[in-house]
């Protein structure tokens, strides 16, 4: 059967979905509230033409997928949570000043290394990879991978991995992104790696962090930190600089993208409503003047 094929007769169910290549080796797992439309989206012109998927789709020769509970994101370990709970959560993060634990419990595994490199510059491949420490402000997306060690676990465990990215500041470090990854360890496989990637194509990841200020919507030039936490344990750390482009002058402070001049509680409840489940940068200006006006009556 056509990999197109199978893909149009998954369920229109929650669960993790796995994507494996002619040798039946498992070369991406991600997760799904239904499971059709996310992977029917794989196939869409937009997304062939990022590399990193075009990669993937190019290799993928079947899929598979498990099914899991109605009320628990696909992997079954988080719980799904009120928006103001995860707000919550990402404080108690950006609290956290607690050395990386360096260990998963999970599968037993230590930490090996965490790298960075810029995903449109290299290839899917991971044998040429050119891992850097350093990108150019026009880098689109920059890729964290997070190296283990351990045995074999001897059963499929889920690995669901929680990124926080963080501009460091002279004034203190402050978290600009969010993502959770739906990660796992196949049951036979030894020494895995788990990699996600932070970029600007959306504003989605900036206002997971609960965030009510503008997003800078693209590279600022600086110092960054991912914190990587499994079961709420920080297990890694790692930095990477932006690079200012050459013969581009930096903005001054005052010239930033402002926060919206009406800062009422009124304000930002009818703000955040307009914005909720928006992942595009478009909503911004609209959802800010609907504020605006609200917040003026």
């Amino acid at each position: 059967m056509e990999l197109r094929e199978k893909v149009s007769q998954l369920p229109l169910a929650p669960g993790v979905y796995l994507y494996k290549d002619a040798g039946g080796r498992v070369i991406y797992v991600g997760k799904a509230k239904i499971l059709r439309n996310r992977v029917r989206s794989y196939f869409l012109e937009d997304k062939l033409a990022d590399t990193k998927t075009g990669t993937l789709i190019s290799e993928a020769r079947d899929v598979d997928y498990i099914l899991v509970d109605n009320e628990k994101v696909a992997t079954g370990w988080f719980v799904m949570s009120e928006k103001d709970a995860i707000y919550r959560e990402v404080a108690e993060r950006v609290r956290d000043r607690s050395a990386p634990t360096g260990r998963i419990a999970e599968i037993n595994a230590g930490v090996q290394s965490v790298q960075f490199y810029e995903a449109s510059a290299n290839p899917f491949d991971r044998k040429d990879r050119r891992y850097a420490t350093r990108f150019p402000e026009t880098a689109r997306h920059v890729v964290w991978e997070l190296d283990l060690q351990h045995a074999a676990p001897g059963q499929w465990v889920p690995l669901p991995i929680e990124a926080l990215l963080y501009l460091v500041e002279p004034t203190g470090a402050r978290v600009v992104q969010r993502k959770i990854m739906h990660s796992a360890v196949p049951g036979d496989w030894k020494n895995t790696y788990h990699s996600d990637s932070f970029g600007w194509d959306d504003d989605y990841y900036w206002d997971r962090t609960g965030t009510s200020q503008y997003s800078p919507r693209g590279w600022m030039a600086g110092s960054y930190r991912v914190d990587l936490y499994v079961a709420n344990r920080k297990v890694a750390s790692g930095s990477f600089q932006i690079q200012p482009n050459p013969g581009v002058p930096q903005p001054a402070p005052s010239d930033s993208p402002p926060a919206p001049k009406d800062t009422s509680a009124t304000f930002s409840r009818i703000y955040r409503e307009c914005m909720k489940g928006s992942r595009s940068t478009r909503m911004v200006d609209e959802c800010s003047r609907k504020a605006s006006e609200g917040a003026a009556r």
